[in-house]
């Protein structure tokens, strides 16, 4: 193949003048290109016609950038009366918004109380304590009496394996409610006999867990109430006797029965000896006896 074939730049002349075919030139003209390469066509950012830039004129005190002023402008001339009335509004709308977030946190935080079902929502009003339980100041003072106890000797049914277990355990975890709200919930349990679907409603919590703090309360309670004193001292008893039981100086225990509701159990034998014909229902029986010290004129009226 002759250099025809080849470009000019494909060859070298060597210091003895010699021309000389550098190594990996490539033929590349032909006949059928008529011994010429066509031009490379231009990409498109090259093809895209663009406008100048114009040329900026600064004068010779600007041109380098040390000597440029960077000074911030001493006047706002974004700030126009029409702007400066709109920012006002936008404040005071602003200040509107907060105190209305406000009230609407006091509303939820009312509402809150009111669906959340405790001793707080409770306090204060011996109405609503008396509708479920006992009177306020009562239920306080008992339950200033259990309170040091409920850390120390409480023991957590949590299956029926540790039913049985001595009250001398230390106790677990707190439960998701507070020992109080769990009196409160043992206490309307055995006074109103609420079934355990609805204290969980009321409470917030499961239907096991309700009967579950049922019978640790119920364990809890037998073994703190039972290693109290029962009978109080005579002399203490004719101290304090009302002056309806003048005519019996030597009382010491007035007696009634009384009945608490309970579930129905599945055995036709125990809910013959449960059942109750006079609340209809089954029940247990108990004999209480009260210090005539604790009664009034109103209970013994009371048929």
């Amino acid at each position: 193949m002759c250099g025809r074939h080849f470009q000019p730049g494909d060859f070298a002349v060597t210091a003895g003048g010699l021309r000389r075919l550098q190594s990996g030139a490539v033929p590349l003209l032909f006949s059928w290109n008529e011994y010429t390469l066509p031009t490379l066509r231009q990409n498109v950012w090259e093809r895209r016609p663009r406008a100048e830039e114009p040329l900026l004129d600064l004068p010779a005190d600007l041109e380098s950038e040390d000597d440029m002023d960077t000074a911030a402008p001493d006047h706002d001339y974004c700030l126009t009366p029409a702007t400066a009335v709109m920012a006002a509004e936008m404040a005071n709308e602003n200040e509107a918004l907060r105190q209305n977030i406000g009230e609407l946190q006091h509303q939820l935080e009312v509402l809150q109380l009111r669906t959340r079902f405790d001793i707080q929502r409770l306090a204060g009003s011996d109405e609503d304590t008396r509708l479920v339980c006992y009177i306020q100041a009562l239920f306080q003072a008992f339950w200033k009496l259990v309170e040091p106890a409920v850390n120390t000797k409480m023991v957590r049914i949590t299956s029926a394996q540790t039913a049985s277990a001595s009250s001398s355990e230390v106790s677990q975890p707190a439960t998701k409610l507070p020992p109080i709200d769990e009196l409160l919930l043992f206490l309307m349990h055995l006074s109103v006999g609420l079934p355990l679907r609805d204290l969980a409603e009321r409470f917030g919590i499961h239907r096991t867990t309700a009967s579950r703090i049922i019978s640790t309360w119920t364990h809890f309670l037998y073994i703190l109430l039972g290693s109290q004193r029962l009978w109080i001292p005579p002399e203490v008893v004719r101290a304090h006797l009302p002056p309806e039981f003048s005519a019996f100086p030597d009382t010491q225990v007035v007696l009634d029965c009384t009945e608490i509701f309970c579930q129905t159990p599945s055995s036709l034998l125990l809910q013959s000896e449960v059942f109750s014909a006079y609340k209809s229902h089954s029940t247990f029986k108990a004999m209480i006896g009260m210090a005539p010290l604790h009664l009034c004129l109103a209970c013994m009226q009371d048929p």
